[in-house]
C-alpha cells in the first residue's frame, strides 16, 4: 500500500511538468504569432523619412548658425561703435580741458598784466600837481595837510598811489579823511598808507600794495602826513585851499579835525590861505 501511494505521487508530479510545458509552448506560439516582420517598402519609407528629418534638422542648425553668425557681428558692430564713442567722448573732454586750462592761463595772464598795470589805469585824480613851486614848507612838528578844495566828487574811488614833488628830505604818509555824522565840518581820518621815504629834491610816484589801497567815497578829503622837517613845495597864489595841522600821531579811526570853512579865494588872490600842495592821489572808480 505504501508503495502503490509513492507512485501515484511521482506519476502526480510528472503530470503537472508536462501541462506546465505545454503552458509555456502555447505562450510562446502565441507571441511569436504577434510578432510583425517589416517590409522592404516600410523599411525604405521609415529610412526616407529618417533622412527627411534629419535634413530639417541640419537646416535648422545652418539657420540657427546663420543667426548666430549675424548676431555674432552685430555684437562686434554695437563693440566697435561704443569703442569709438567712448574714444570720441574722451577725446572731446581732453579738448574741453585743454580749452578751459587755455581759457584759465590766458584769464590768469590777463589778470596780472592788468593787475601789474593797475597804477597805469587811473581814472581819477584829487589834489594838486606834484610839480616844482615857489616856496617850501618843513614844520618843525609832524604835520597833516589837508586839501579842502579837490573833495572827492565821484560815489567811490580805489586810490592805487600818490604822487608829489619835494624839495629834499620827506617822510610822509597819504591818507583819506571821511566826514563826521555828528559834527558838521569834522573830519576823520579814514585810511591811511604805508609809510614812504624820499631822500632828495625831485618828484616821485608811490604805489600802494593792493591790500593796503586806500577806498574814499563822495565827500572825502585827501591828505598828506609828513614827518617834522619834511620838505614839501607849494604855492601861496589862491590856486589850492590846504589846512596845515600838527598832529602828533596819526590815528586812523581816531583822529579828528575841525576844518574852517573855506573862504571864496579867487586865483588872482595873493592871500597865503591859498596854498597849493605839491600832492596827490590817484585812483580808479572801476576796480572797487
Amino acid at each position: 500500500m505504501q508503495a502503490r501511494c509513492l507512485f501515484l505521487t511521482t506519476e502526480s508530479k510528472t503530470m503537472q511538468k508536462f501541462f506546465l510545458f505545454l503552458i509555456i509552448l502555447s505562450q510562446i506560439l502565441f507571441f511569436s504569432s504577434c510578432t510583425h516582420i517589416a517590409t522592404q517598402e516600410e523599411v525604405d519609407a521609415e529610412e526616407a523619412r529618417l533622412r527627411w528629418e534629419i535634413k530639417r534638422l541640419e537646416g535648422e542648425k545652418e539657420k540657427l548658425k546663420n543667426e548666430n553668425d549675424e548676431k555674432q557681428k552685430q555684437i562686434a558692430y554695437l563693440k566697435n561703435k561704443i569703442c569709438v564713442l567712448k574714444n570720441e567722448e574722451a577725446d572731446g573732454r581732453n579738448n574741453i580741458k585743454k580749452a578751459r586750462e587755455q581759457i584759465k592761463d590766458t584769464f590768469n595772464a590777463q589778470m596780472k598784466i592788468i593787475s601789474e598795470s593797475e597804477d597805469q589805469l587811473f581814472d581819477c585824480l584829487f589834489g594838486n600837481a606834484p610839480i616844482p613851486r615857489t616856496q617850501t614848507l618843513s614844520p618843525a612838528k609832524p604835520t597833516l595837510l589837508i586839501d579842502q578844495k579837490n573833495e572827492v566828487n565821484v560815489d567811490s574811488v580805489l586810490f592805487c598811489g600818490g604822487e608829489l614833488y619835494c624839495d629834499s628830505k620827506v617822510e610822509l604818509r597819504f591818507c583819506v579823511l571821511r566826514p563826521a555824522k555828528a559834527a558838521k565840518n569834522t573830519f576823520i581820518v579814514d585810511s591811511v598808507s604805508d609809510l614812504y621815504i624820499y631822500q632828495e629834491r625831485g618828484g616821485y610816484r608811490a604805489v600802494f600794495p593792493r591790500d593796503k589801497r586806500l577806498l574814499a567815497k563822495k565827500g572825502y578829503l585827501v591828505g598828506l602826513y609828513i614827518k617834522k622837517y619834511s620838505s614839501i613845495t607849494y604855492d601861496d597864489f589862491g590856486t589850492g585851499v590846504t589846512l596845515e595841522v600838527p598832529v602828533k600821531k596819526l590815528l586812523p579811526n581816531e583822529t579828528a579835525i575841525d576844518l574852517p570853512p573855506i573862504l571864496d579865494i579867487s586865483s588872482a588872490s595873493d592871500q597865503p590861505r591859498g596854498k597849493a600842495f605839491s600832492f596827490r592821489l590817484f585812483g580808479s572808480t572801476y576796480l572797487d
